[in-house]
């Protein structure tokens, strides 16, 4: 049985900033947790429902345009650029899967997206035909009310707080 290639997560983003006075927010959103290729194929589109790059068709939408970086090239090319630029290339040897958790548009209007993840996979293919998956690293895309924007590069083991952690933890 496959699992599917998308989900819709409901959670609460939280934010504290400490300097030059403490301030505290946390709010509740709707996400979208997709592998990267079954959105870009258009697997996920349901007629208007959910889409990709169908901003004004569709109740709600992911465009490639907003991330990353401006331009109308796949999110998975932007991905492929940022990690050569940045000396990651070796991610991309082997066959990958990429994840993306993000917050959809709703009826065209792209609202403030603070954070978007990319999981980066490496798979390989065990002799009974069973599909093995490493994190080999993931991507934050993070965006400001000020409309900056930045993208932090994690690997897994590497200048990670372990304290209070099962899985991952960067601080």
């Amino acid at each position: 049985m496959s699992l599917p290639n998308g989900y819709i997560l409901s959670n609460a983003v939280s934010h504290t900033r400490f300097a030059p006075f403490r301030h505290t927010f946390t709010y509740n959103t709707v996400a979208i947790l997709t592998e990267l290729s079954a959105l870009e194929n258009c697997h996920l589109d349901t007629p208007l429902l959910f889409g990709y790059n169908k901003r004004w068709r569709s109740l709600c939408s992911l465009t490639s345009n907003p991330y990353l970086f401006p331009s109308s090239m796949a999110i998975s090319h932007k991905i492929t650029a940022l990690l050569q630029k940045g000396g990651y290339q070796d991610v991309l040897d082997g066959p990958t899967e990429t994840w993306m958790l993000s917050m959809p548009s709703y009826l065209g209007f792209e609202g403030i997206n603070p954070l978007t993840v990319y999981f980066l996979y490496s798979v390989s293919v065990t002799p009974a035909q069973e599909s093995n998956k490493n994190l080999k690293l993931v991507l934050f895309e993070v965006h400001n009310t000020f409309g900056e924007g930045h993208v932090y590069f994690m690997r897994p083991g590497v200048n990670e707080d372990h304290m209070h952690s099962r899985d991952h933890q960067w601080t």
